[in-house]
């Protein structure tokens, strides 16, 4: 991928994510479970459908600092060997996107942002994160010494592709007033899946995989 500016608005670089005034206590702080089959050593992936509001409060309460982006991620079109299901530790990915759009802050998703990050698809077990595809998303992006990092998982939670108008608005008023209940969408049997610009200033451009 063609290396490009990055820029990030430098209060988001200084508090990347305003905590939320309300933190109700998080009661699925993780949302994989193994569970293990009757016959041989076969394992399925059991998930919690994402919920916007829960990866914000869990963001919000994290000790790691998070960028909120609604816009659009191009990823460009790797390769990626198929999954082996019979592989219990397969090899983490890392590969580079450009994400474009606006940052959460004190006044919603008002902060342009133009950036390079790297993608990192997790796994649990066998099972890893599947390839997002370019588009619009909502994601929950860590800034970390090695540069902005999205953090993917067979489970999802940290991407909301094409995300529907109500989830913006949710994400807003989880930033002015607090979150609702995390499991509103799970009680409703959702299934799993896995705007005036704002001053910026250029930070460096090349984003490293975070070392071991």
């Amino acid at each position: 991928m063609t290396t490009l500016t990055q820029t990030l608005p430098q209060s988001l670089v200084q508090h990347p994510l305003v905590k939320s005034r309300r933190r109700r206590a998080s009661a699925a702080l993780c949302a994989l479970a193994l569970a293990t089959l009757v016959a041989g050593p076969a394992q399925a992936l059991s998930c919690l459908a994402p919920d916007v509001a829960r990866s914000f409060d869990e963001a919000s309460t994290s000790d790691a600092r998070y960028m909120v982006l609604h816009g659009t991620l191009d990823r460009g079109t790797p390769s990626l060997p198929e999954q082996d299901l019979t592989n219990p530790d397969p090899e983490v990915q890392r590969l580079p996107a450009l994400v474009r759009g606006k940052a959460l802050t004190e006044d919603g998703f008002s902060a342009a942002v133009q950036a390079q990050i790297t993608m990192e698809l997790g796994c649990t077990g066998p099972w890893c994160a599947a390839l997002p595809e370019n588009g619009e998303v909502l994601a929950f992006i860590e800034l970390t010494n090695n540069g902005p990092i999205l953090r993917l998982n067979a489970c999802g939670g940290h991407l909301f592709a094409d995300p529907s108008p109500e989830q913006i608005a949710l994400i807003e008023s989880c930033q002015a007033d607090g979150c609702p209940a995390g499991e509103e969408a799970e009680e409703e049997g959702q299934p799993a899946s896995p705007a005036e610009s704002a001053p910026e200033a250029d930070i460096e451009p090349q984003v490293l995989p975070e070392t071991k």
